[in-house]
């Protein structure tokens, strides 16, 4: 299991709370749940042809950061699997706008967008196998220090199981087993200025 509290969006934190196998985690108040008829899904036939690059702070393959849920539902097709995430004021109170996560369980990739508005916006994506690479060729499997080539700055968290976080400002992060490797997943979001894991 593994958390992305860095991702902030707005005035809330997404806390993604997935295995590498997409299982469903009651952690954080996601849950596993059934496709509602107002979410973005596929209607016809899914668009083929997509490149599978990563882009950080853009893209990872056809799911574009900032871009609409039902585009990237497009090229993909309908999730393996949906967790949601109940959104909640300062005081606890339920507001609108679920966090909703798309799991793809073939592609091993996910991505998360908020239920509000008449197009949902993607806010981060996640690839969890080596068909995603950068355009350095780097992905999933390569040690960190393959990846942390690319950004000049970066913040780095080691947990008490020895596993790594890395952070860059260019819209980036990633996990791996330890410092020497191998990743174990890539998450894009929007770039940002400052790091939400570490000081500035």
């Amino acid at each position: 299991m593994r958390c992305n509290p860095h991702i902030a969006i707005g005035l809330f934190c997404v806390c993604a709370i997935v295995s590498g196998t997409a299982t469903m985690a009651q952690k954080n108040g996601w849950h596993r749940v059934k496709m509602k008829a107002s979410w973005p899904q596929l209607m016809g036939q899914r668009t083929l042809g997509y490149d599978t690059h990563i882009m950080p702070g853009e893209r990872i393959g056809p799911v574009e950061v900032g871009g609409s849920a039902l585009e990237a539902v497009k090229y993909l097709g309908n999730p393996d699997e949906i967790l949601l995430q109940p959104v909640t004021d300062a005081d606890g109170n339920k507001v609108t706008g679920d966090n909703v996560e798309y799991i793809y369980k073939k592609e091993c990739i996910w991505f998360d967008w908020r239920d509000e508005g008449l197009d949902p916006k993607v806010y981060s994506v996640t690839a969890t196998c080596g068909q995603w690479r950068t355009i350095l060729g780097a992905g999933v499997g390569d040690t960190p220090q393959k990846l942390t080539s690319i950004a000049p700055q970066v913040c780095s968290s080691i947990f008490d199981n020895g596993e790594l976080h890395v952070e860059m400002k260019t819209g980036l992060s990633f996990y791996a087993k330890n410092r020497y490797g191998p990743i174990t997943q890539i998450t894009v979001v929007p770039a940002h200025d400052k790091f939400f894991g570490c000081a500035n």
